[in-house]
């Protein structure tokens, strides 16, 4: 399929709504040559997916019996505290192999900014971008970093709510802690893609120098990524129906046990958690690239309407 050429024009100030028309066909143009160079790293995603899950699901039971029966001992809190740091361990292997995944984005946007198309992959078992990884991975620690600072003022946020406000101002002040922190974050989204379009970029030096354009293009990055959200959420839904079944079905199960029932699950469900929950891991891996493409073009959009924003102001001083 040939490129579109209009799809390769990115810095054009464009509505919210067309920014989001663009990168979702930009996305299905390109879908076919995105597959071929990044199905190994989706595959990847799927099974640690479907392994984390199914880890998950088989601990539930034993842990959450052994709790409501009031055990207190060490072996319970030493096993509590083991399945624990394997979750948290599934969940680092996780964002990692999703940072691999979205770096094939990454490259694909650096691509289609130079030269307005997107290839593929010329081996079949796909390709990676070294450059597009190691930003994408720096990117990924700067976000947890501030997902921990967040984590901090939260629970700030919650400790002065329990300990010193009544119910209602305590929850008041939860809420309005979270929608600050969230507006707050929102305008990174902005300096996050232009950090890792722009080479050899310093992103804390990048953040101090764009966060107030990102401030002021709040309203568009609030609805892209609104509807972005939305967008997967839907489509994970839709297509993702057998491992939600299948996670509610473990779920009952768990409600049997808590009130003293066999598990009732047959002895096979332990591969079909897996297999069912690869299946999914590997849907999702493809919806979740998918949002990122309007982002792109808002990006471009943004970076437009700033380009002539400072040429207007230059005429108007001289």
């Amino acid at each position: 399929m040939d490129q579109n050429t209009d799809l390769s024009i990115l810095f054009r100030v464009r509505t919210s709504s067309a920014v989001i028309r663009k990168g979702y066909q930009l996305y299905v143009a390109n879908f076919r040559r995105l597959f071929g160079s990044s199905w190994v790293a989706a595959l990847a995603y799927a099974i640690v997916v479907a392994l984390t899950m199914s880890f998950y699901i088989s601990q539930m039971p034993p842990l959450v019996v052994a709790t409501l029966a009031g055990g207190t001992s060490p072996e319970l809190q030493g096993q509590m505290a083991l399945t624990g740091l394997l979750v948290s361990l599934a969940g680092l292997v996780l964002l990692v192999v999703a940072s691999v995944l979205m770096s094939y984005d990454v490259s694909a946007f650096g691509e289609h900014q130079a030269s307005g198309t997107i290839s593929g992959a010329e081996r079949w078992y796909g390709r990676l971008d070294r450059k597009a990884l190691w930003s994408t991975l720096r990117l990924t620690g700067w976000w947890v970093l501030v997902a921990m600072l967040a984590s901090l003022i939260m629970a700030a946020a919650v400790l002065l709510a329990t300990r010193h406000l009544g119910h209602m101002a305590g929850m008041a002040l939860i809420g309005t802690t979270a929608l600050v922190m969230a507006a707050a974050v929102l305008p990174m989204t902005y300096t996050s893609m232009k950090y890792l379009l722009t080479p050899k970029a310093s992103f804390p030096r990048l953040l101090l120098t764009t966060y107030s354009i990102g401030l002021r293009h709040w309203g568009a990055i609030f609805i892209v990524t609104l509807v972005t959200v939305i967008t997967a959420y839907v489509c994970t839904l839709l297509t993702e129906l057998p491992a939600l079944i299948l996670y509610l079905a473990n779920l009952q199960s768990l409600m049997g046990v808590m009130q003293g029932d066999p598990a009732g699950m047959p002895g096979y469900m332990a591969w079909m958690n897996i297999f069912v929950f690869a299946i999914a891991g590997f849907i999702q891996a493809y919806i979740n690239l998918s949002a990122l493409f309007p982002l792109y073009y808002l990006y471009g959009s943004i970076e437009a309407e700033e380009n002539e924003r400072n040429q207007h102001k230059n005429t108007t001083e001289q």
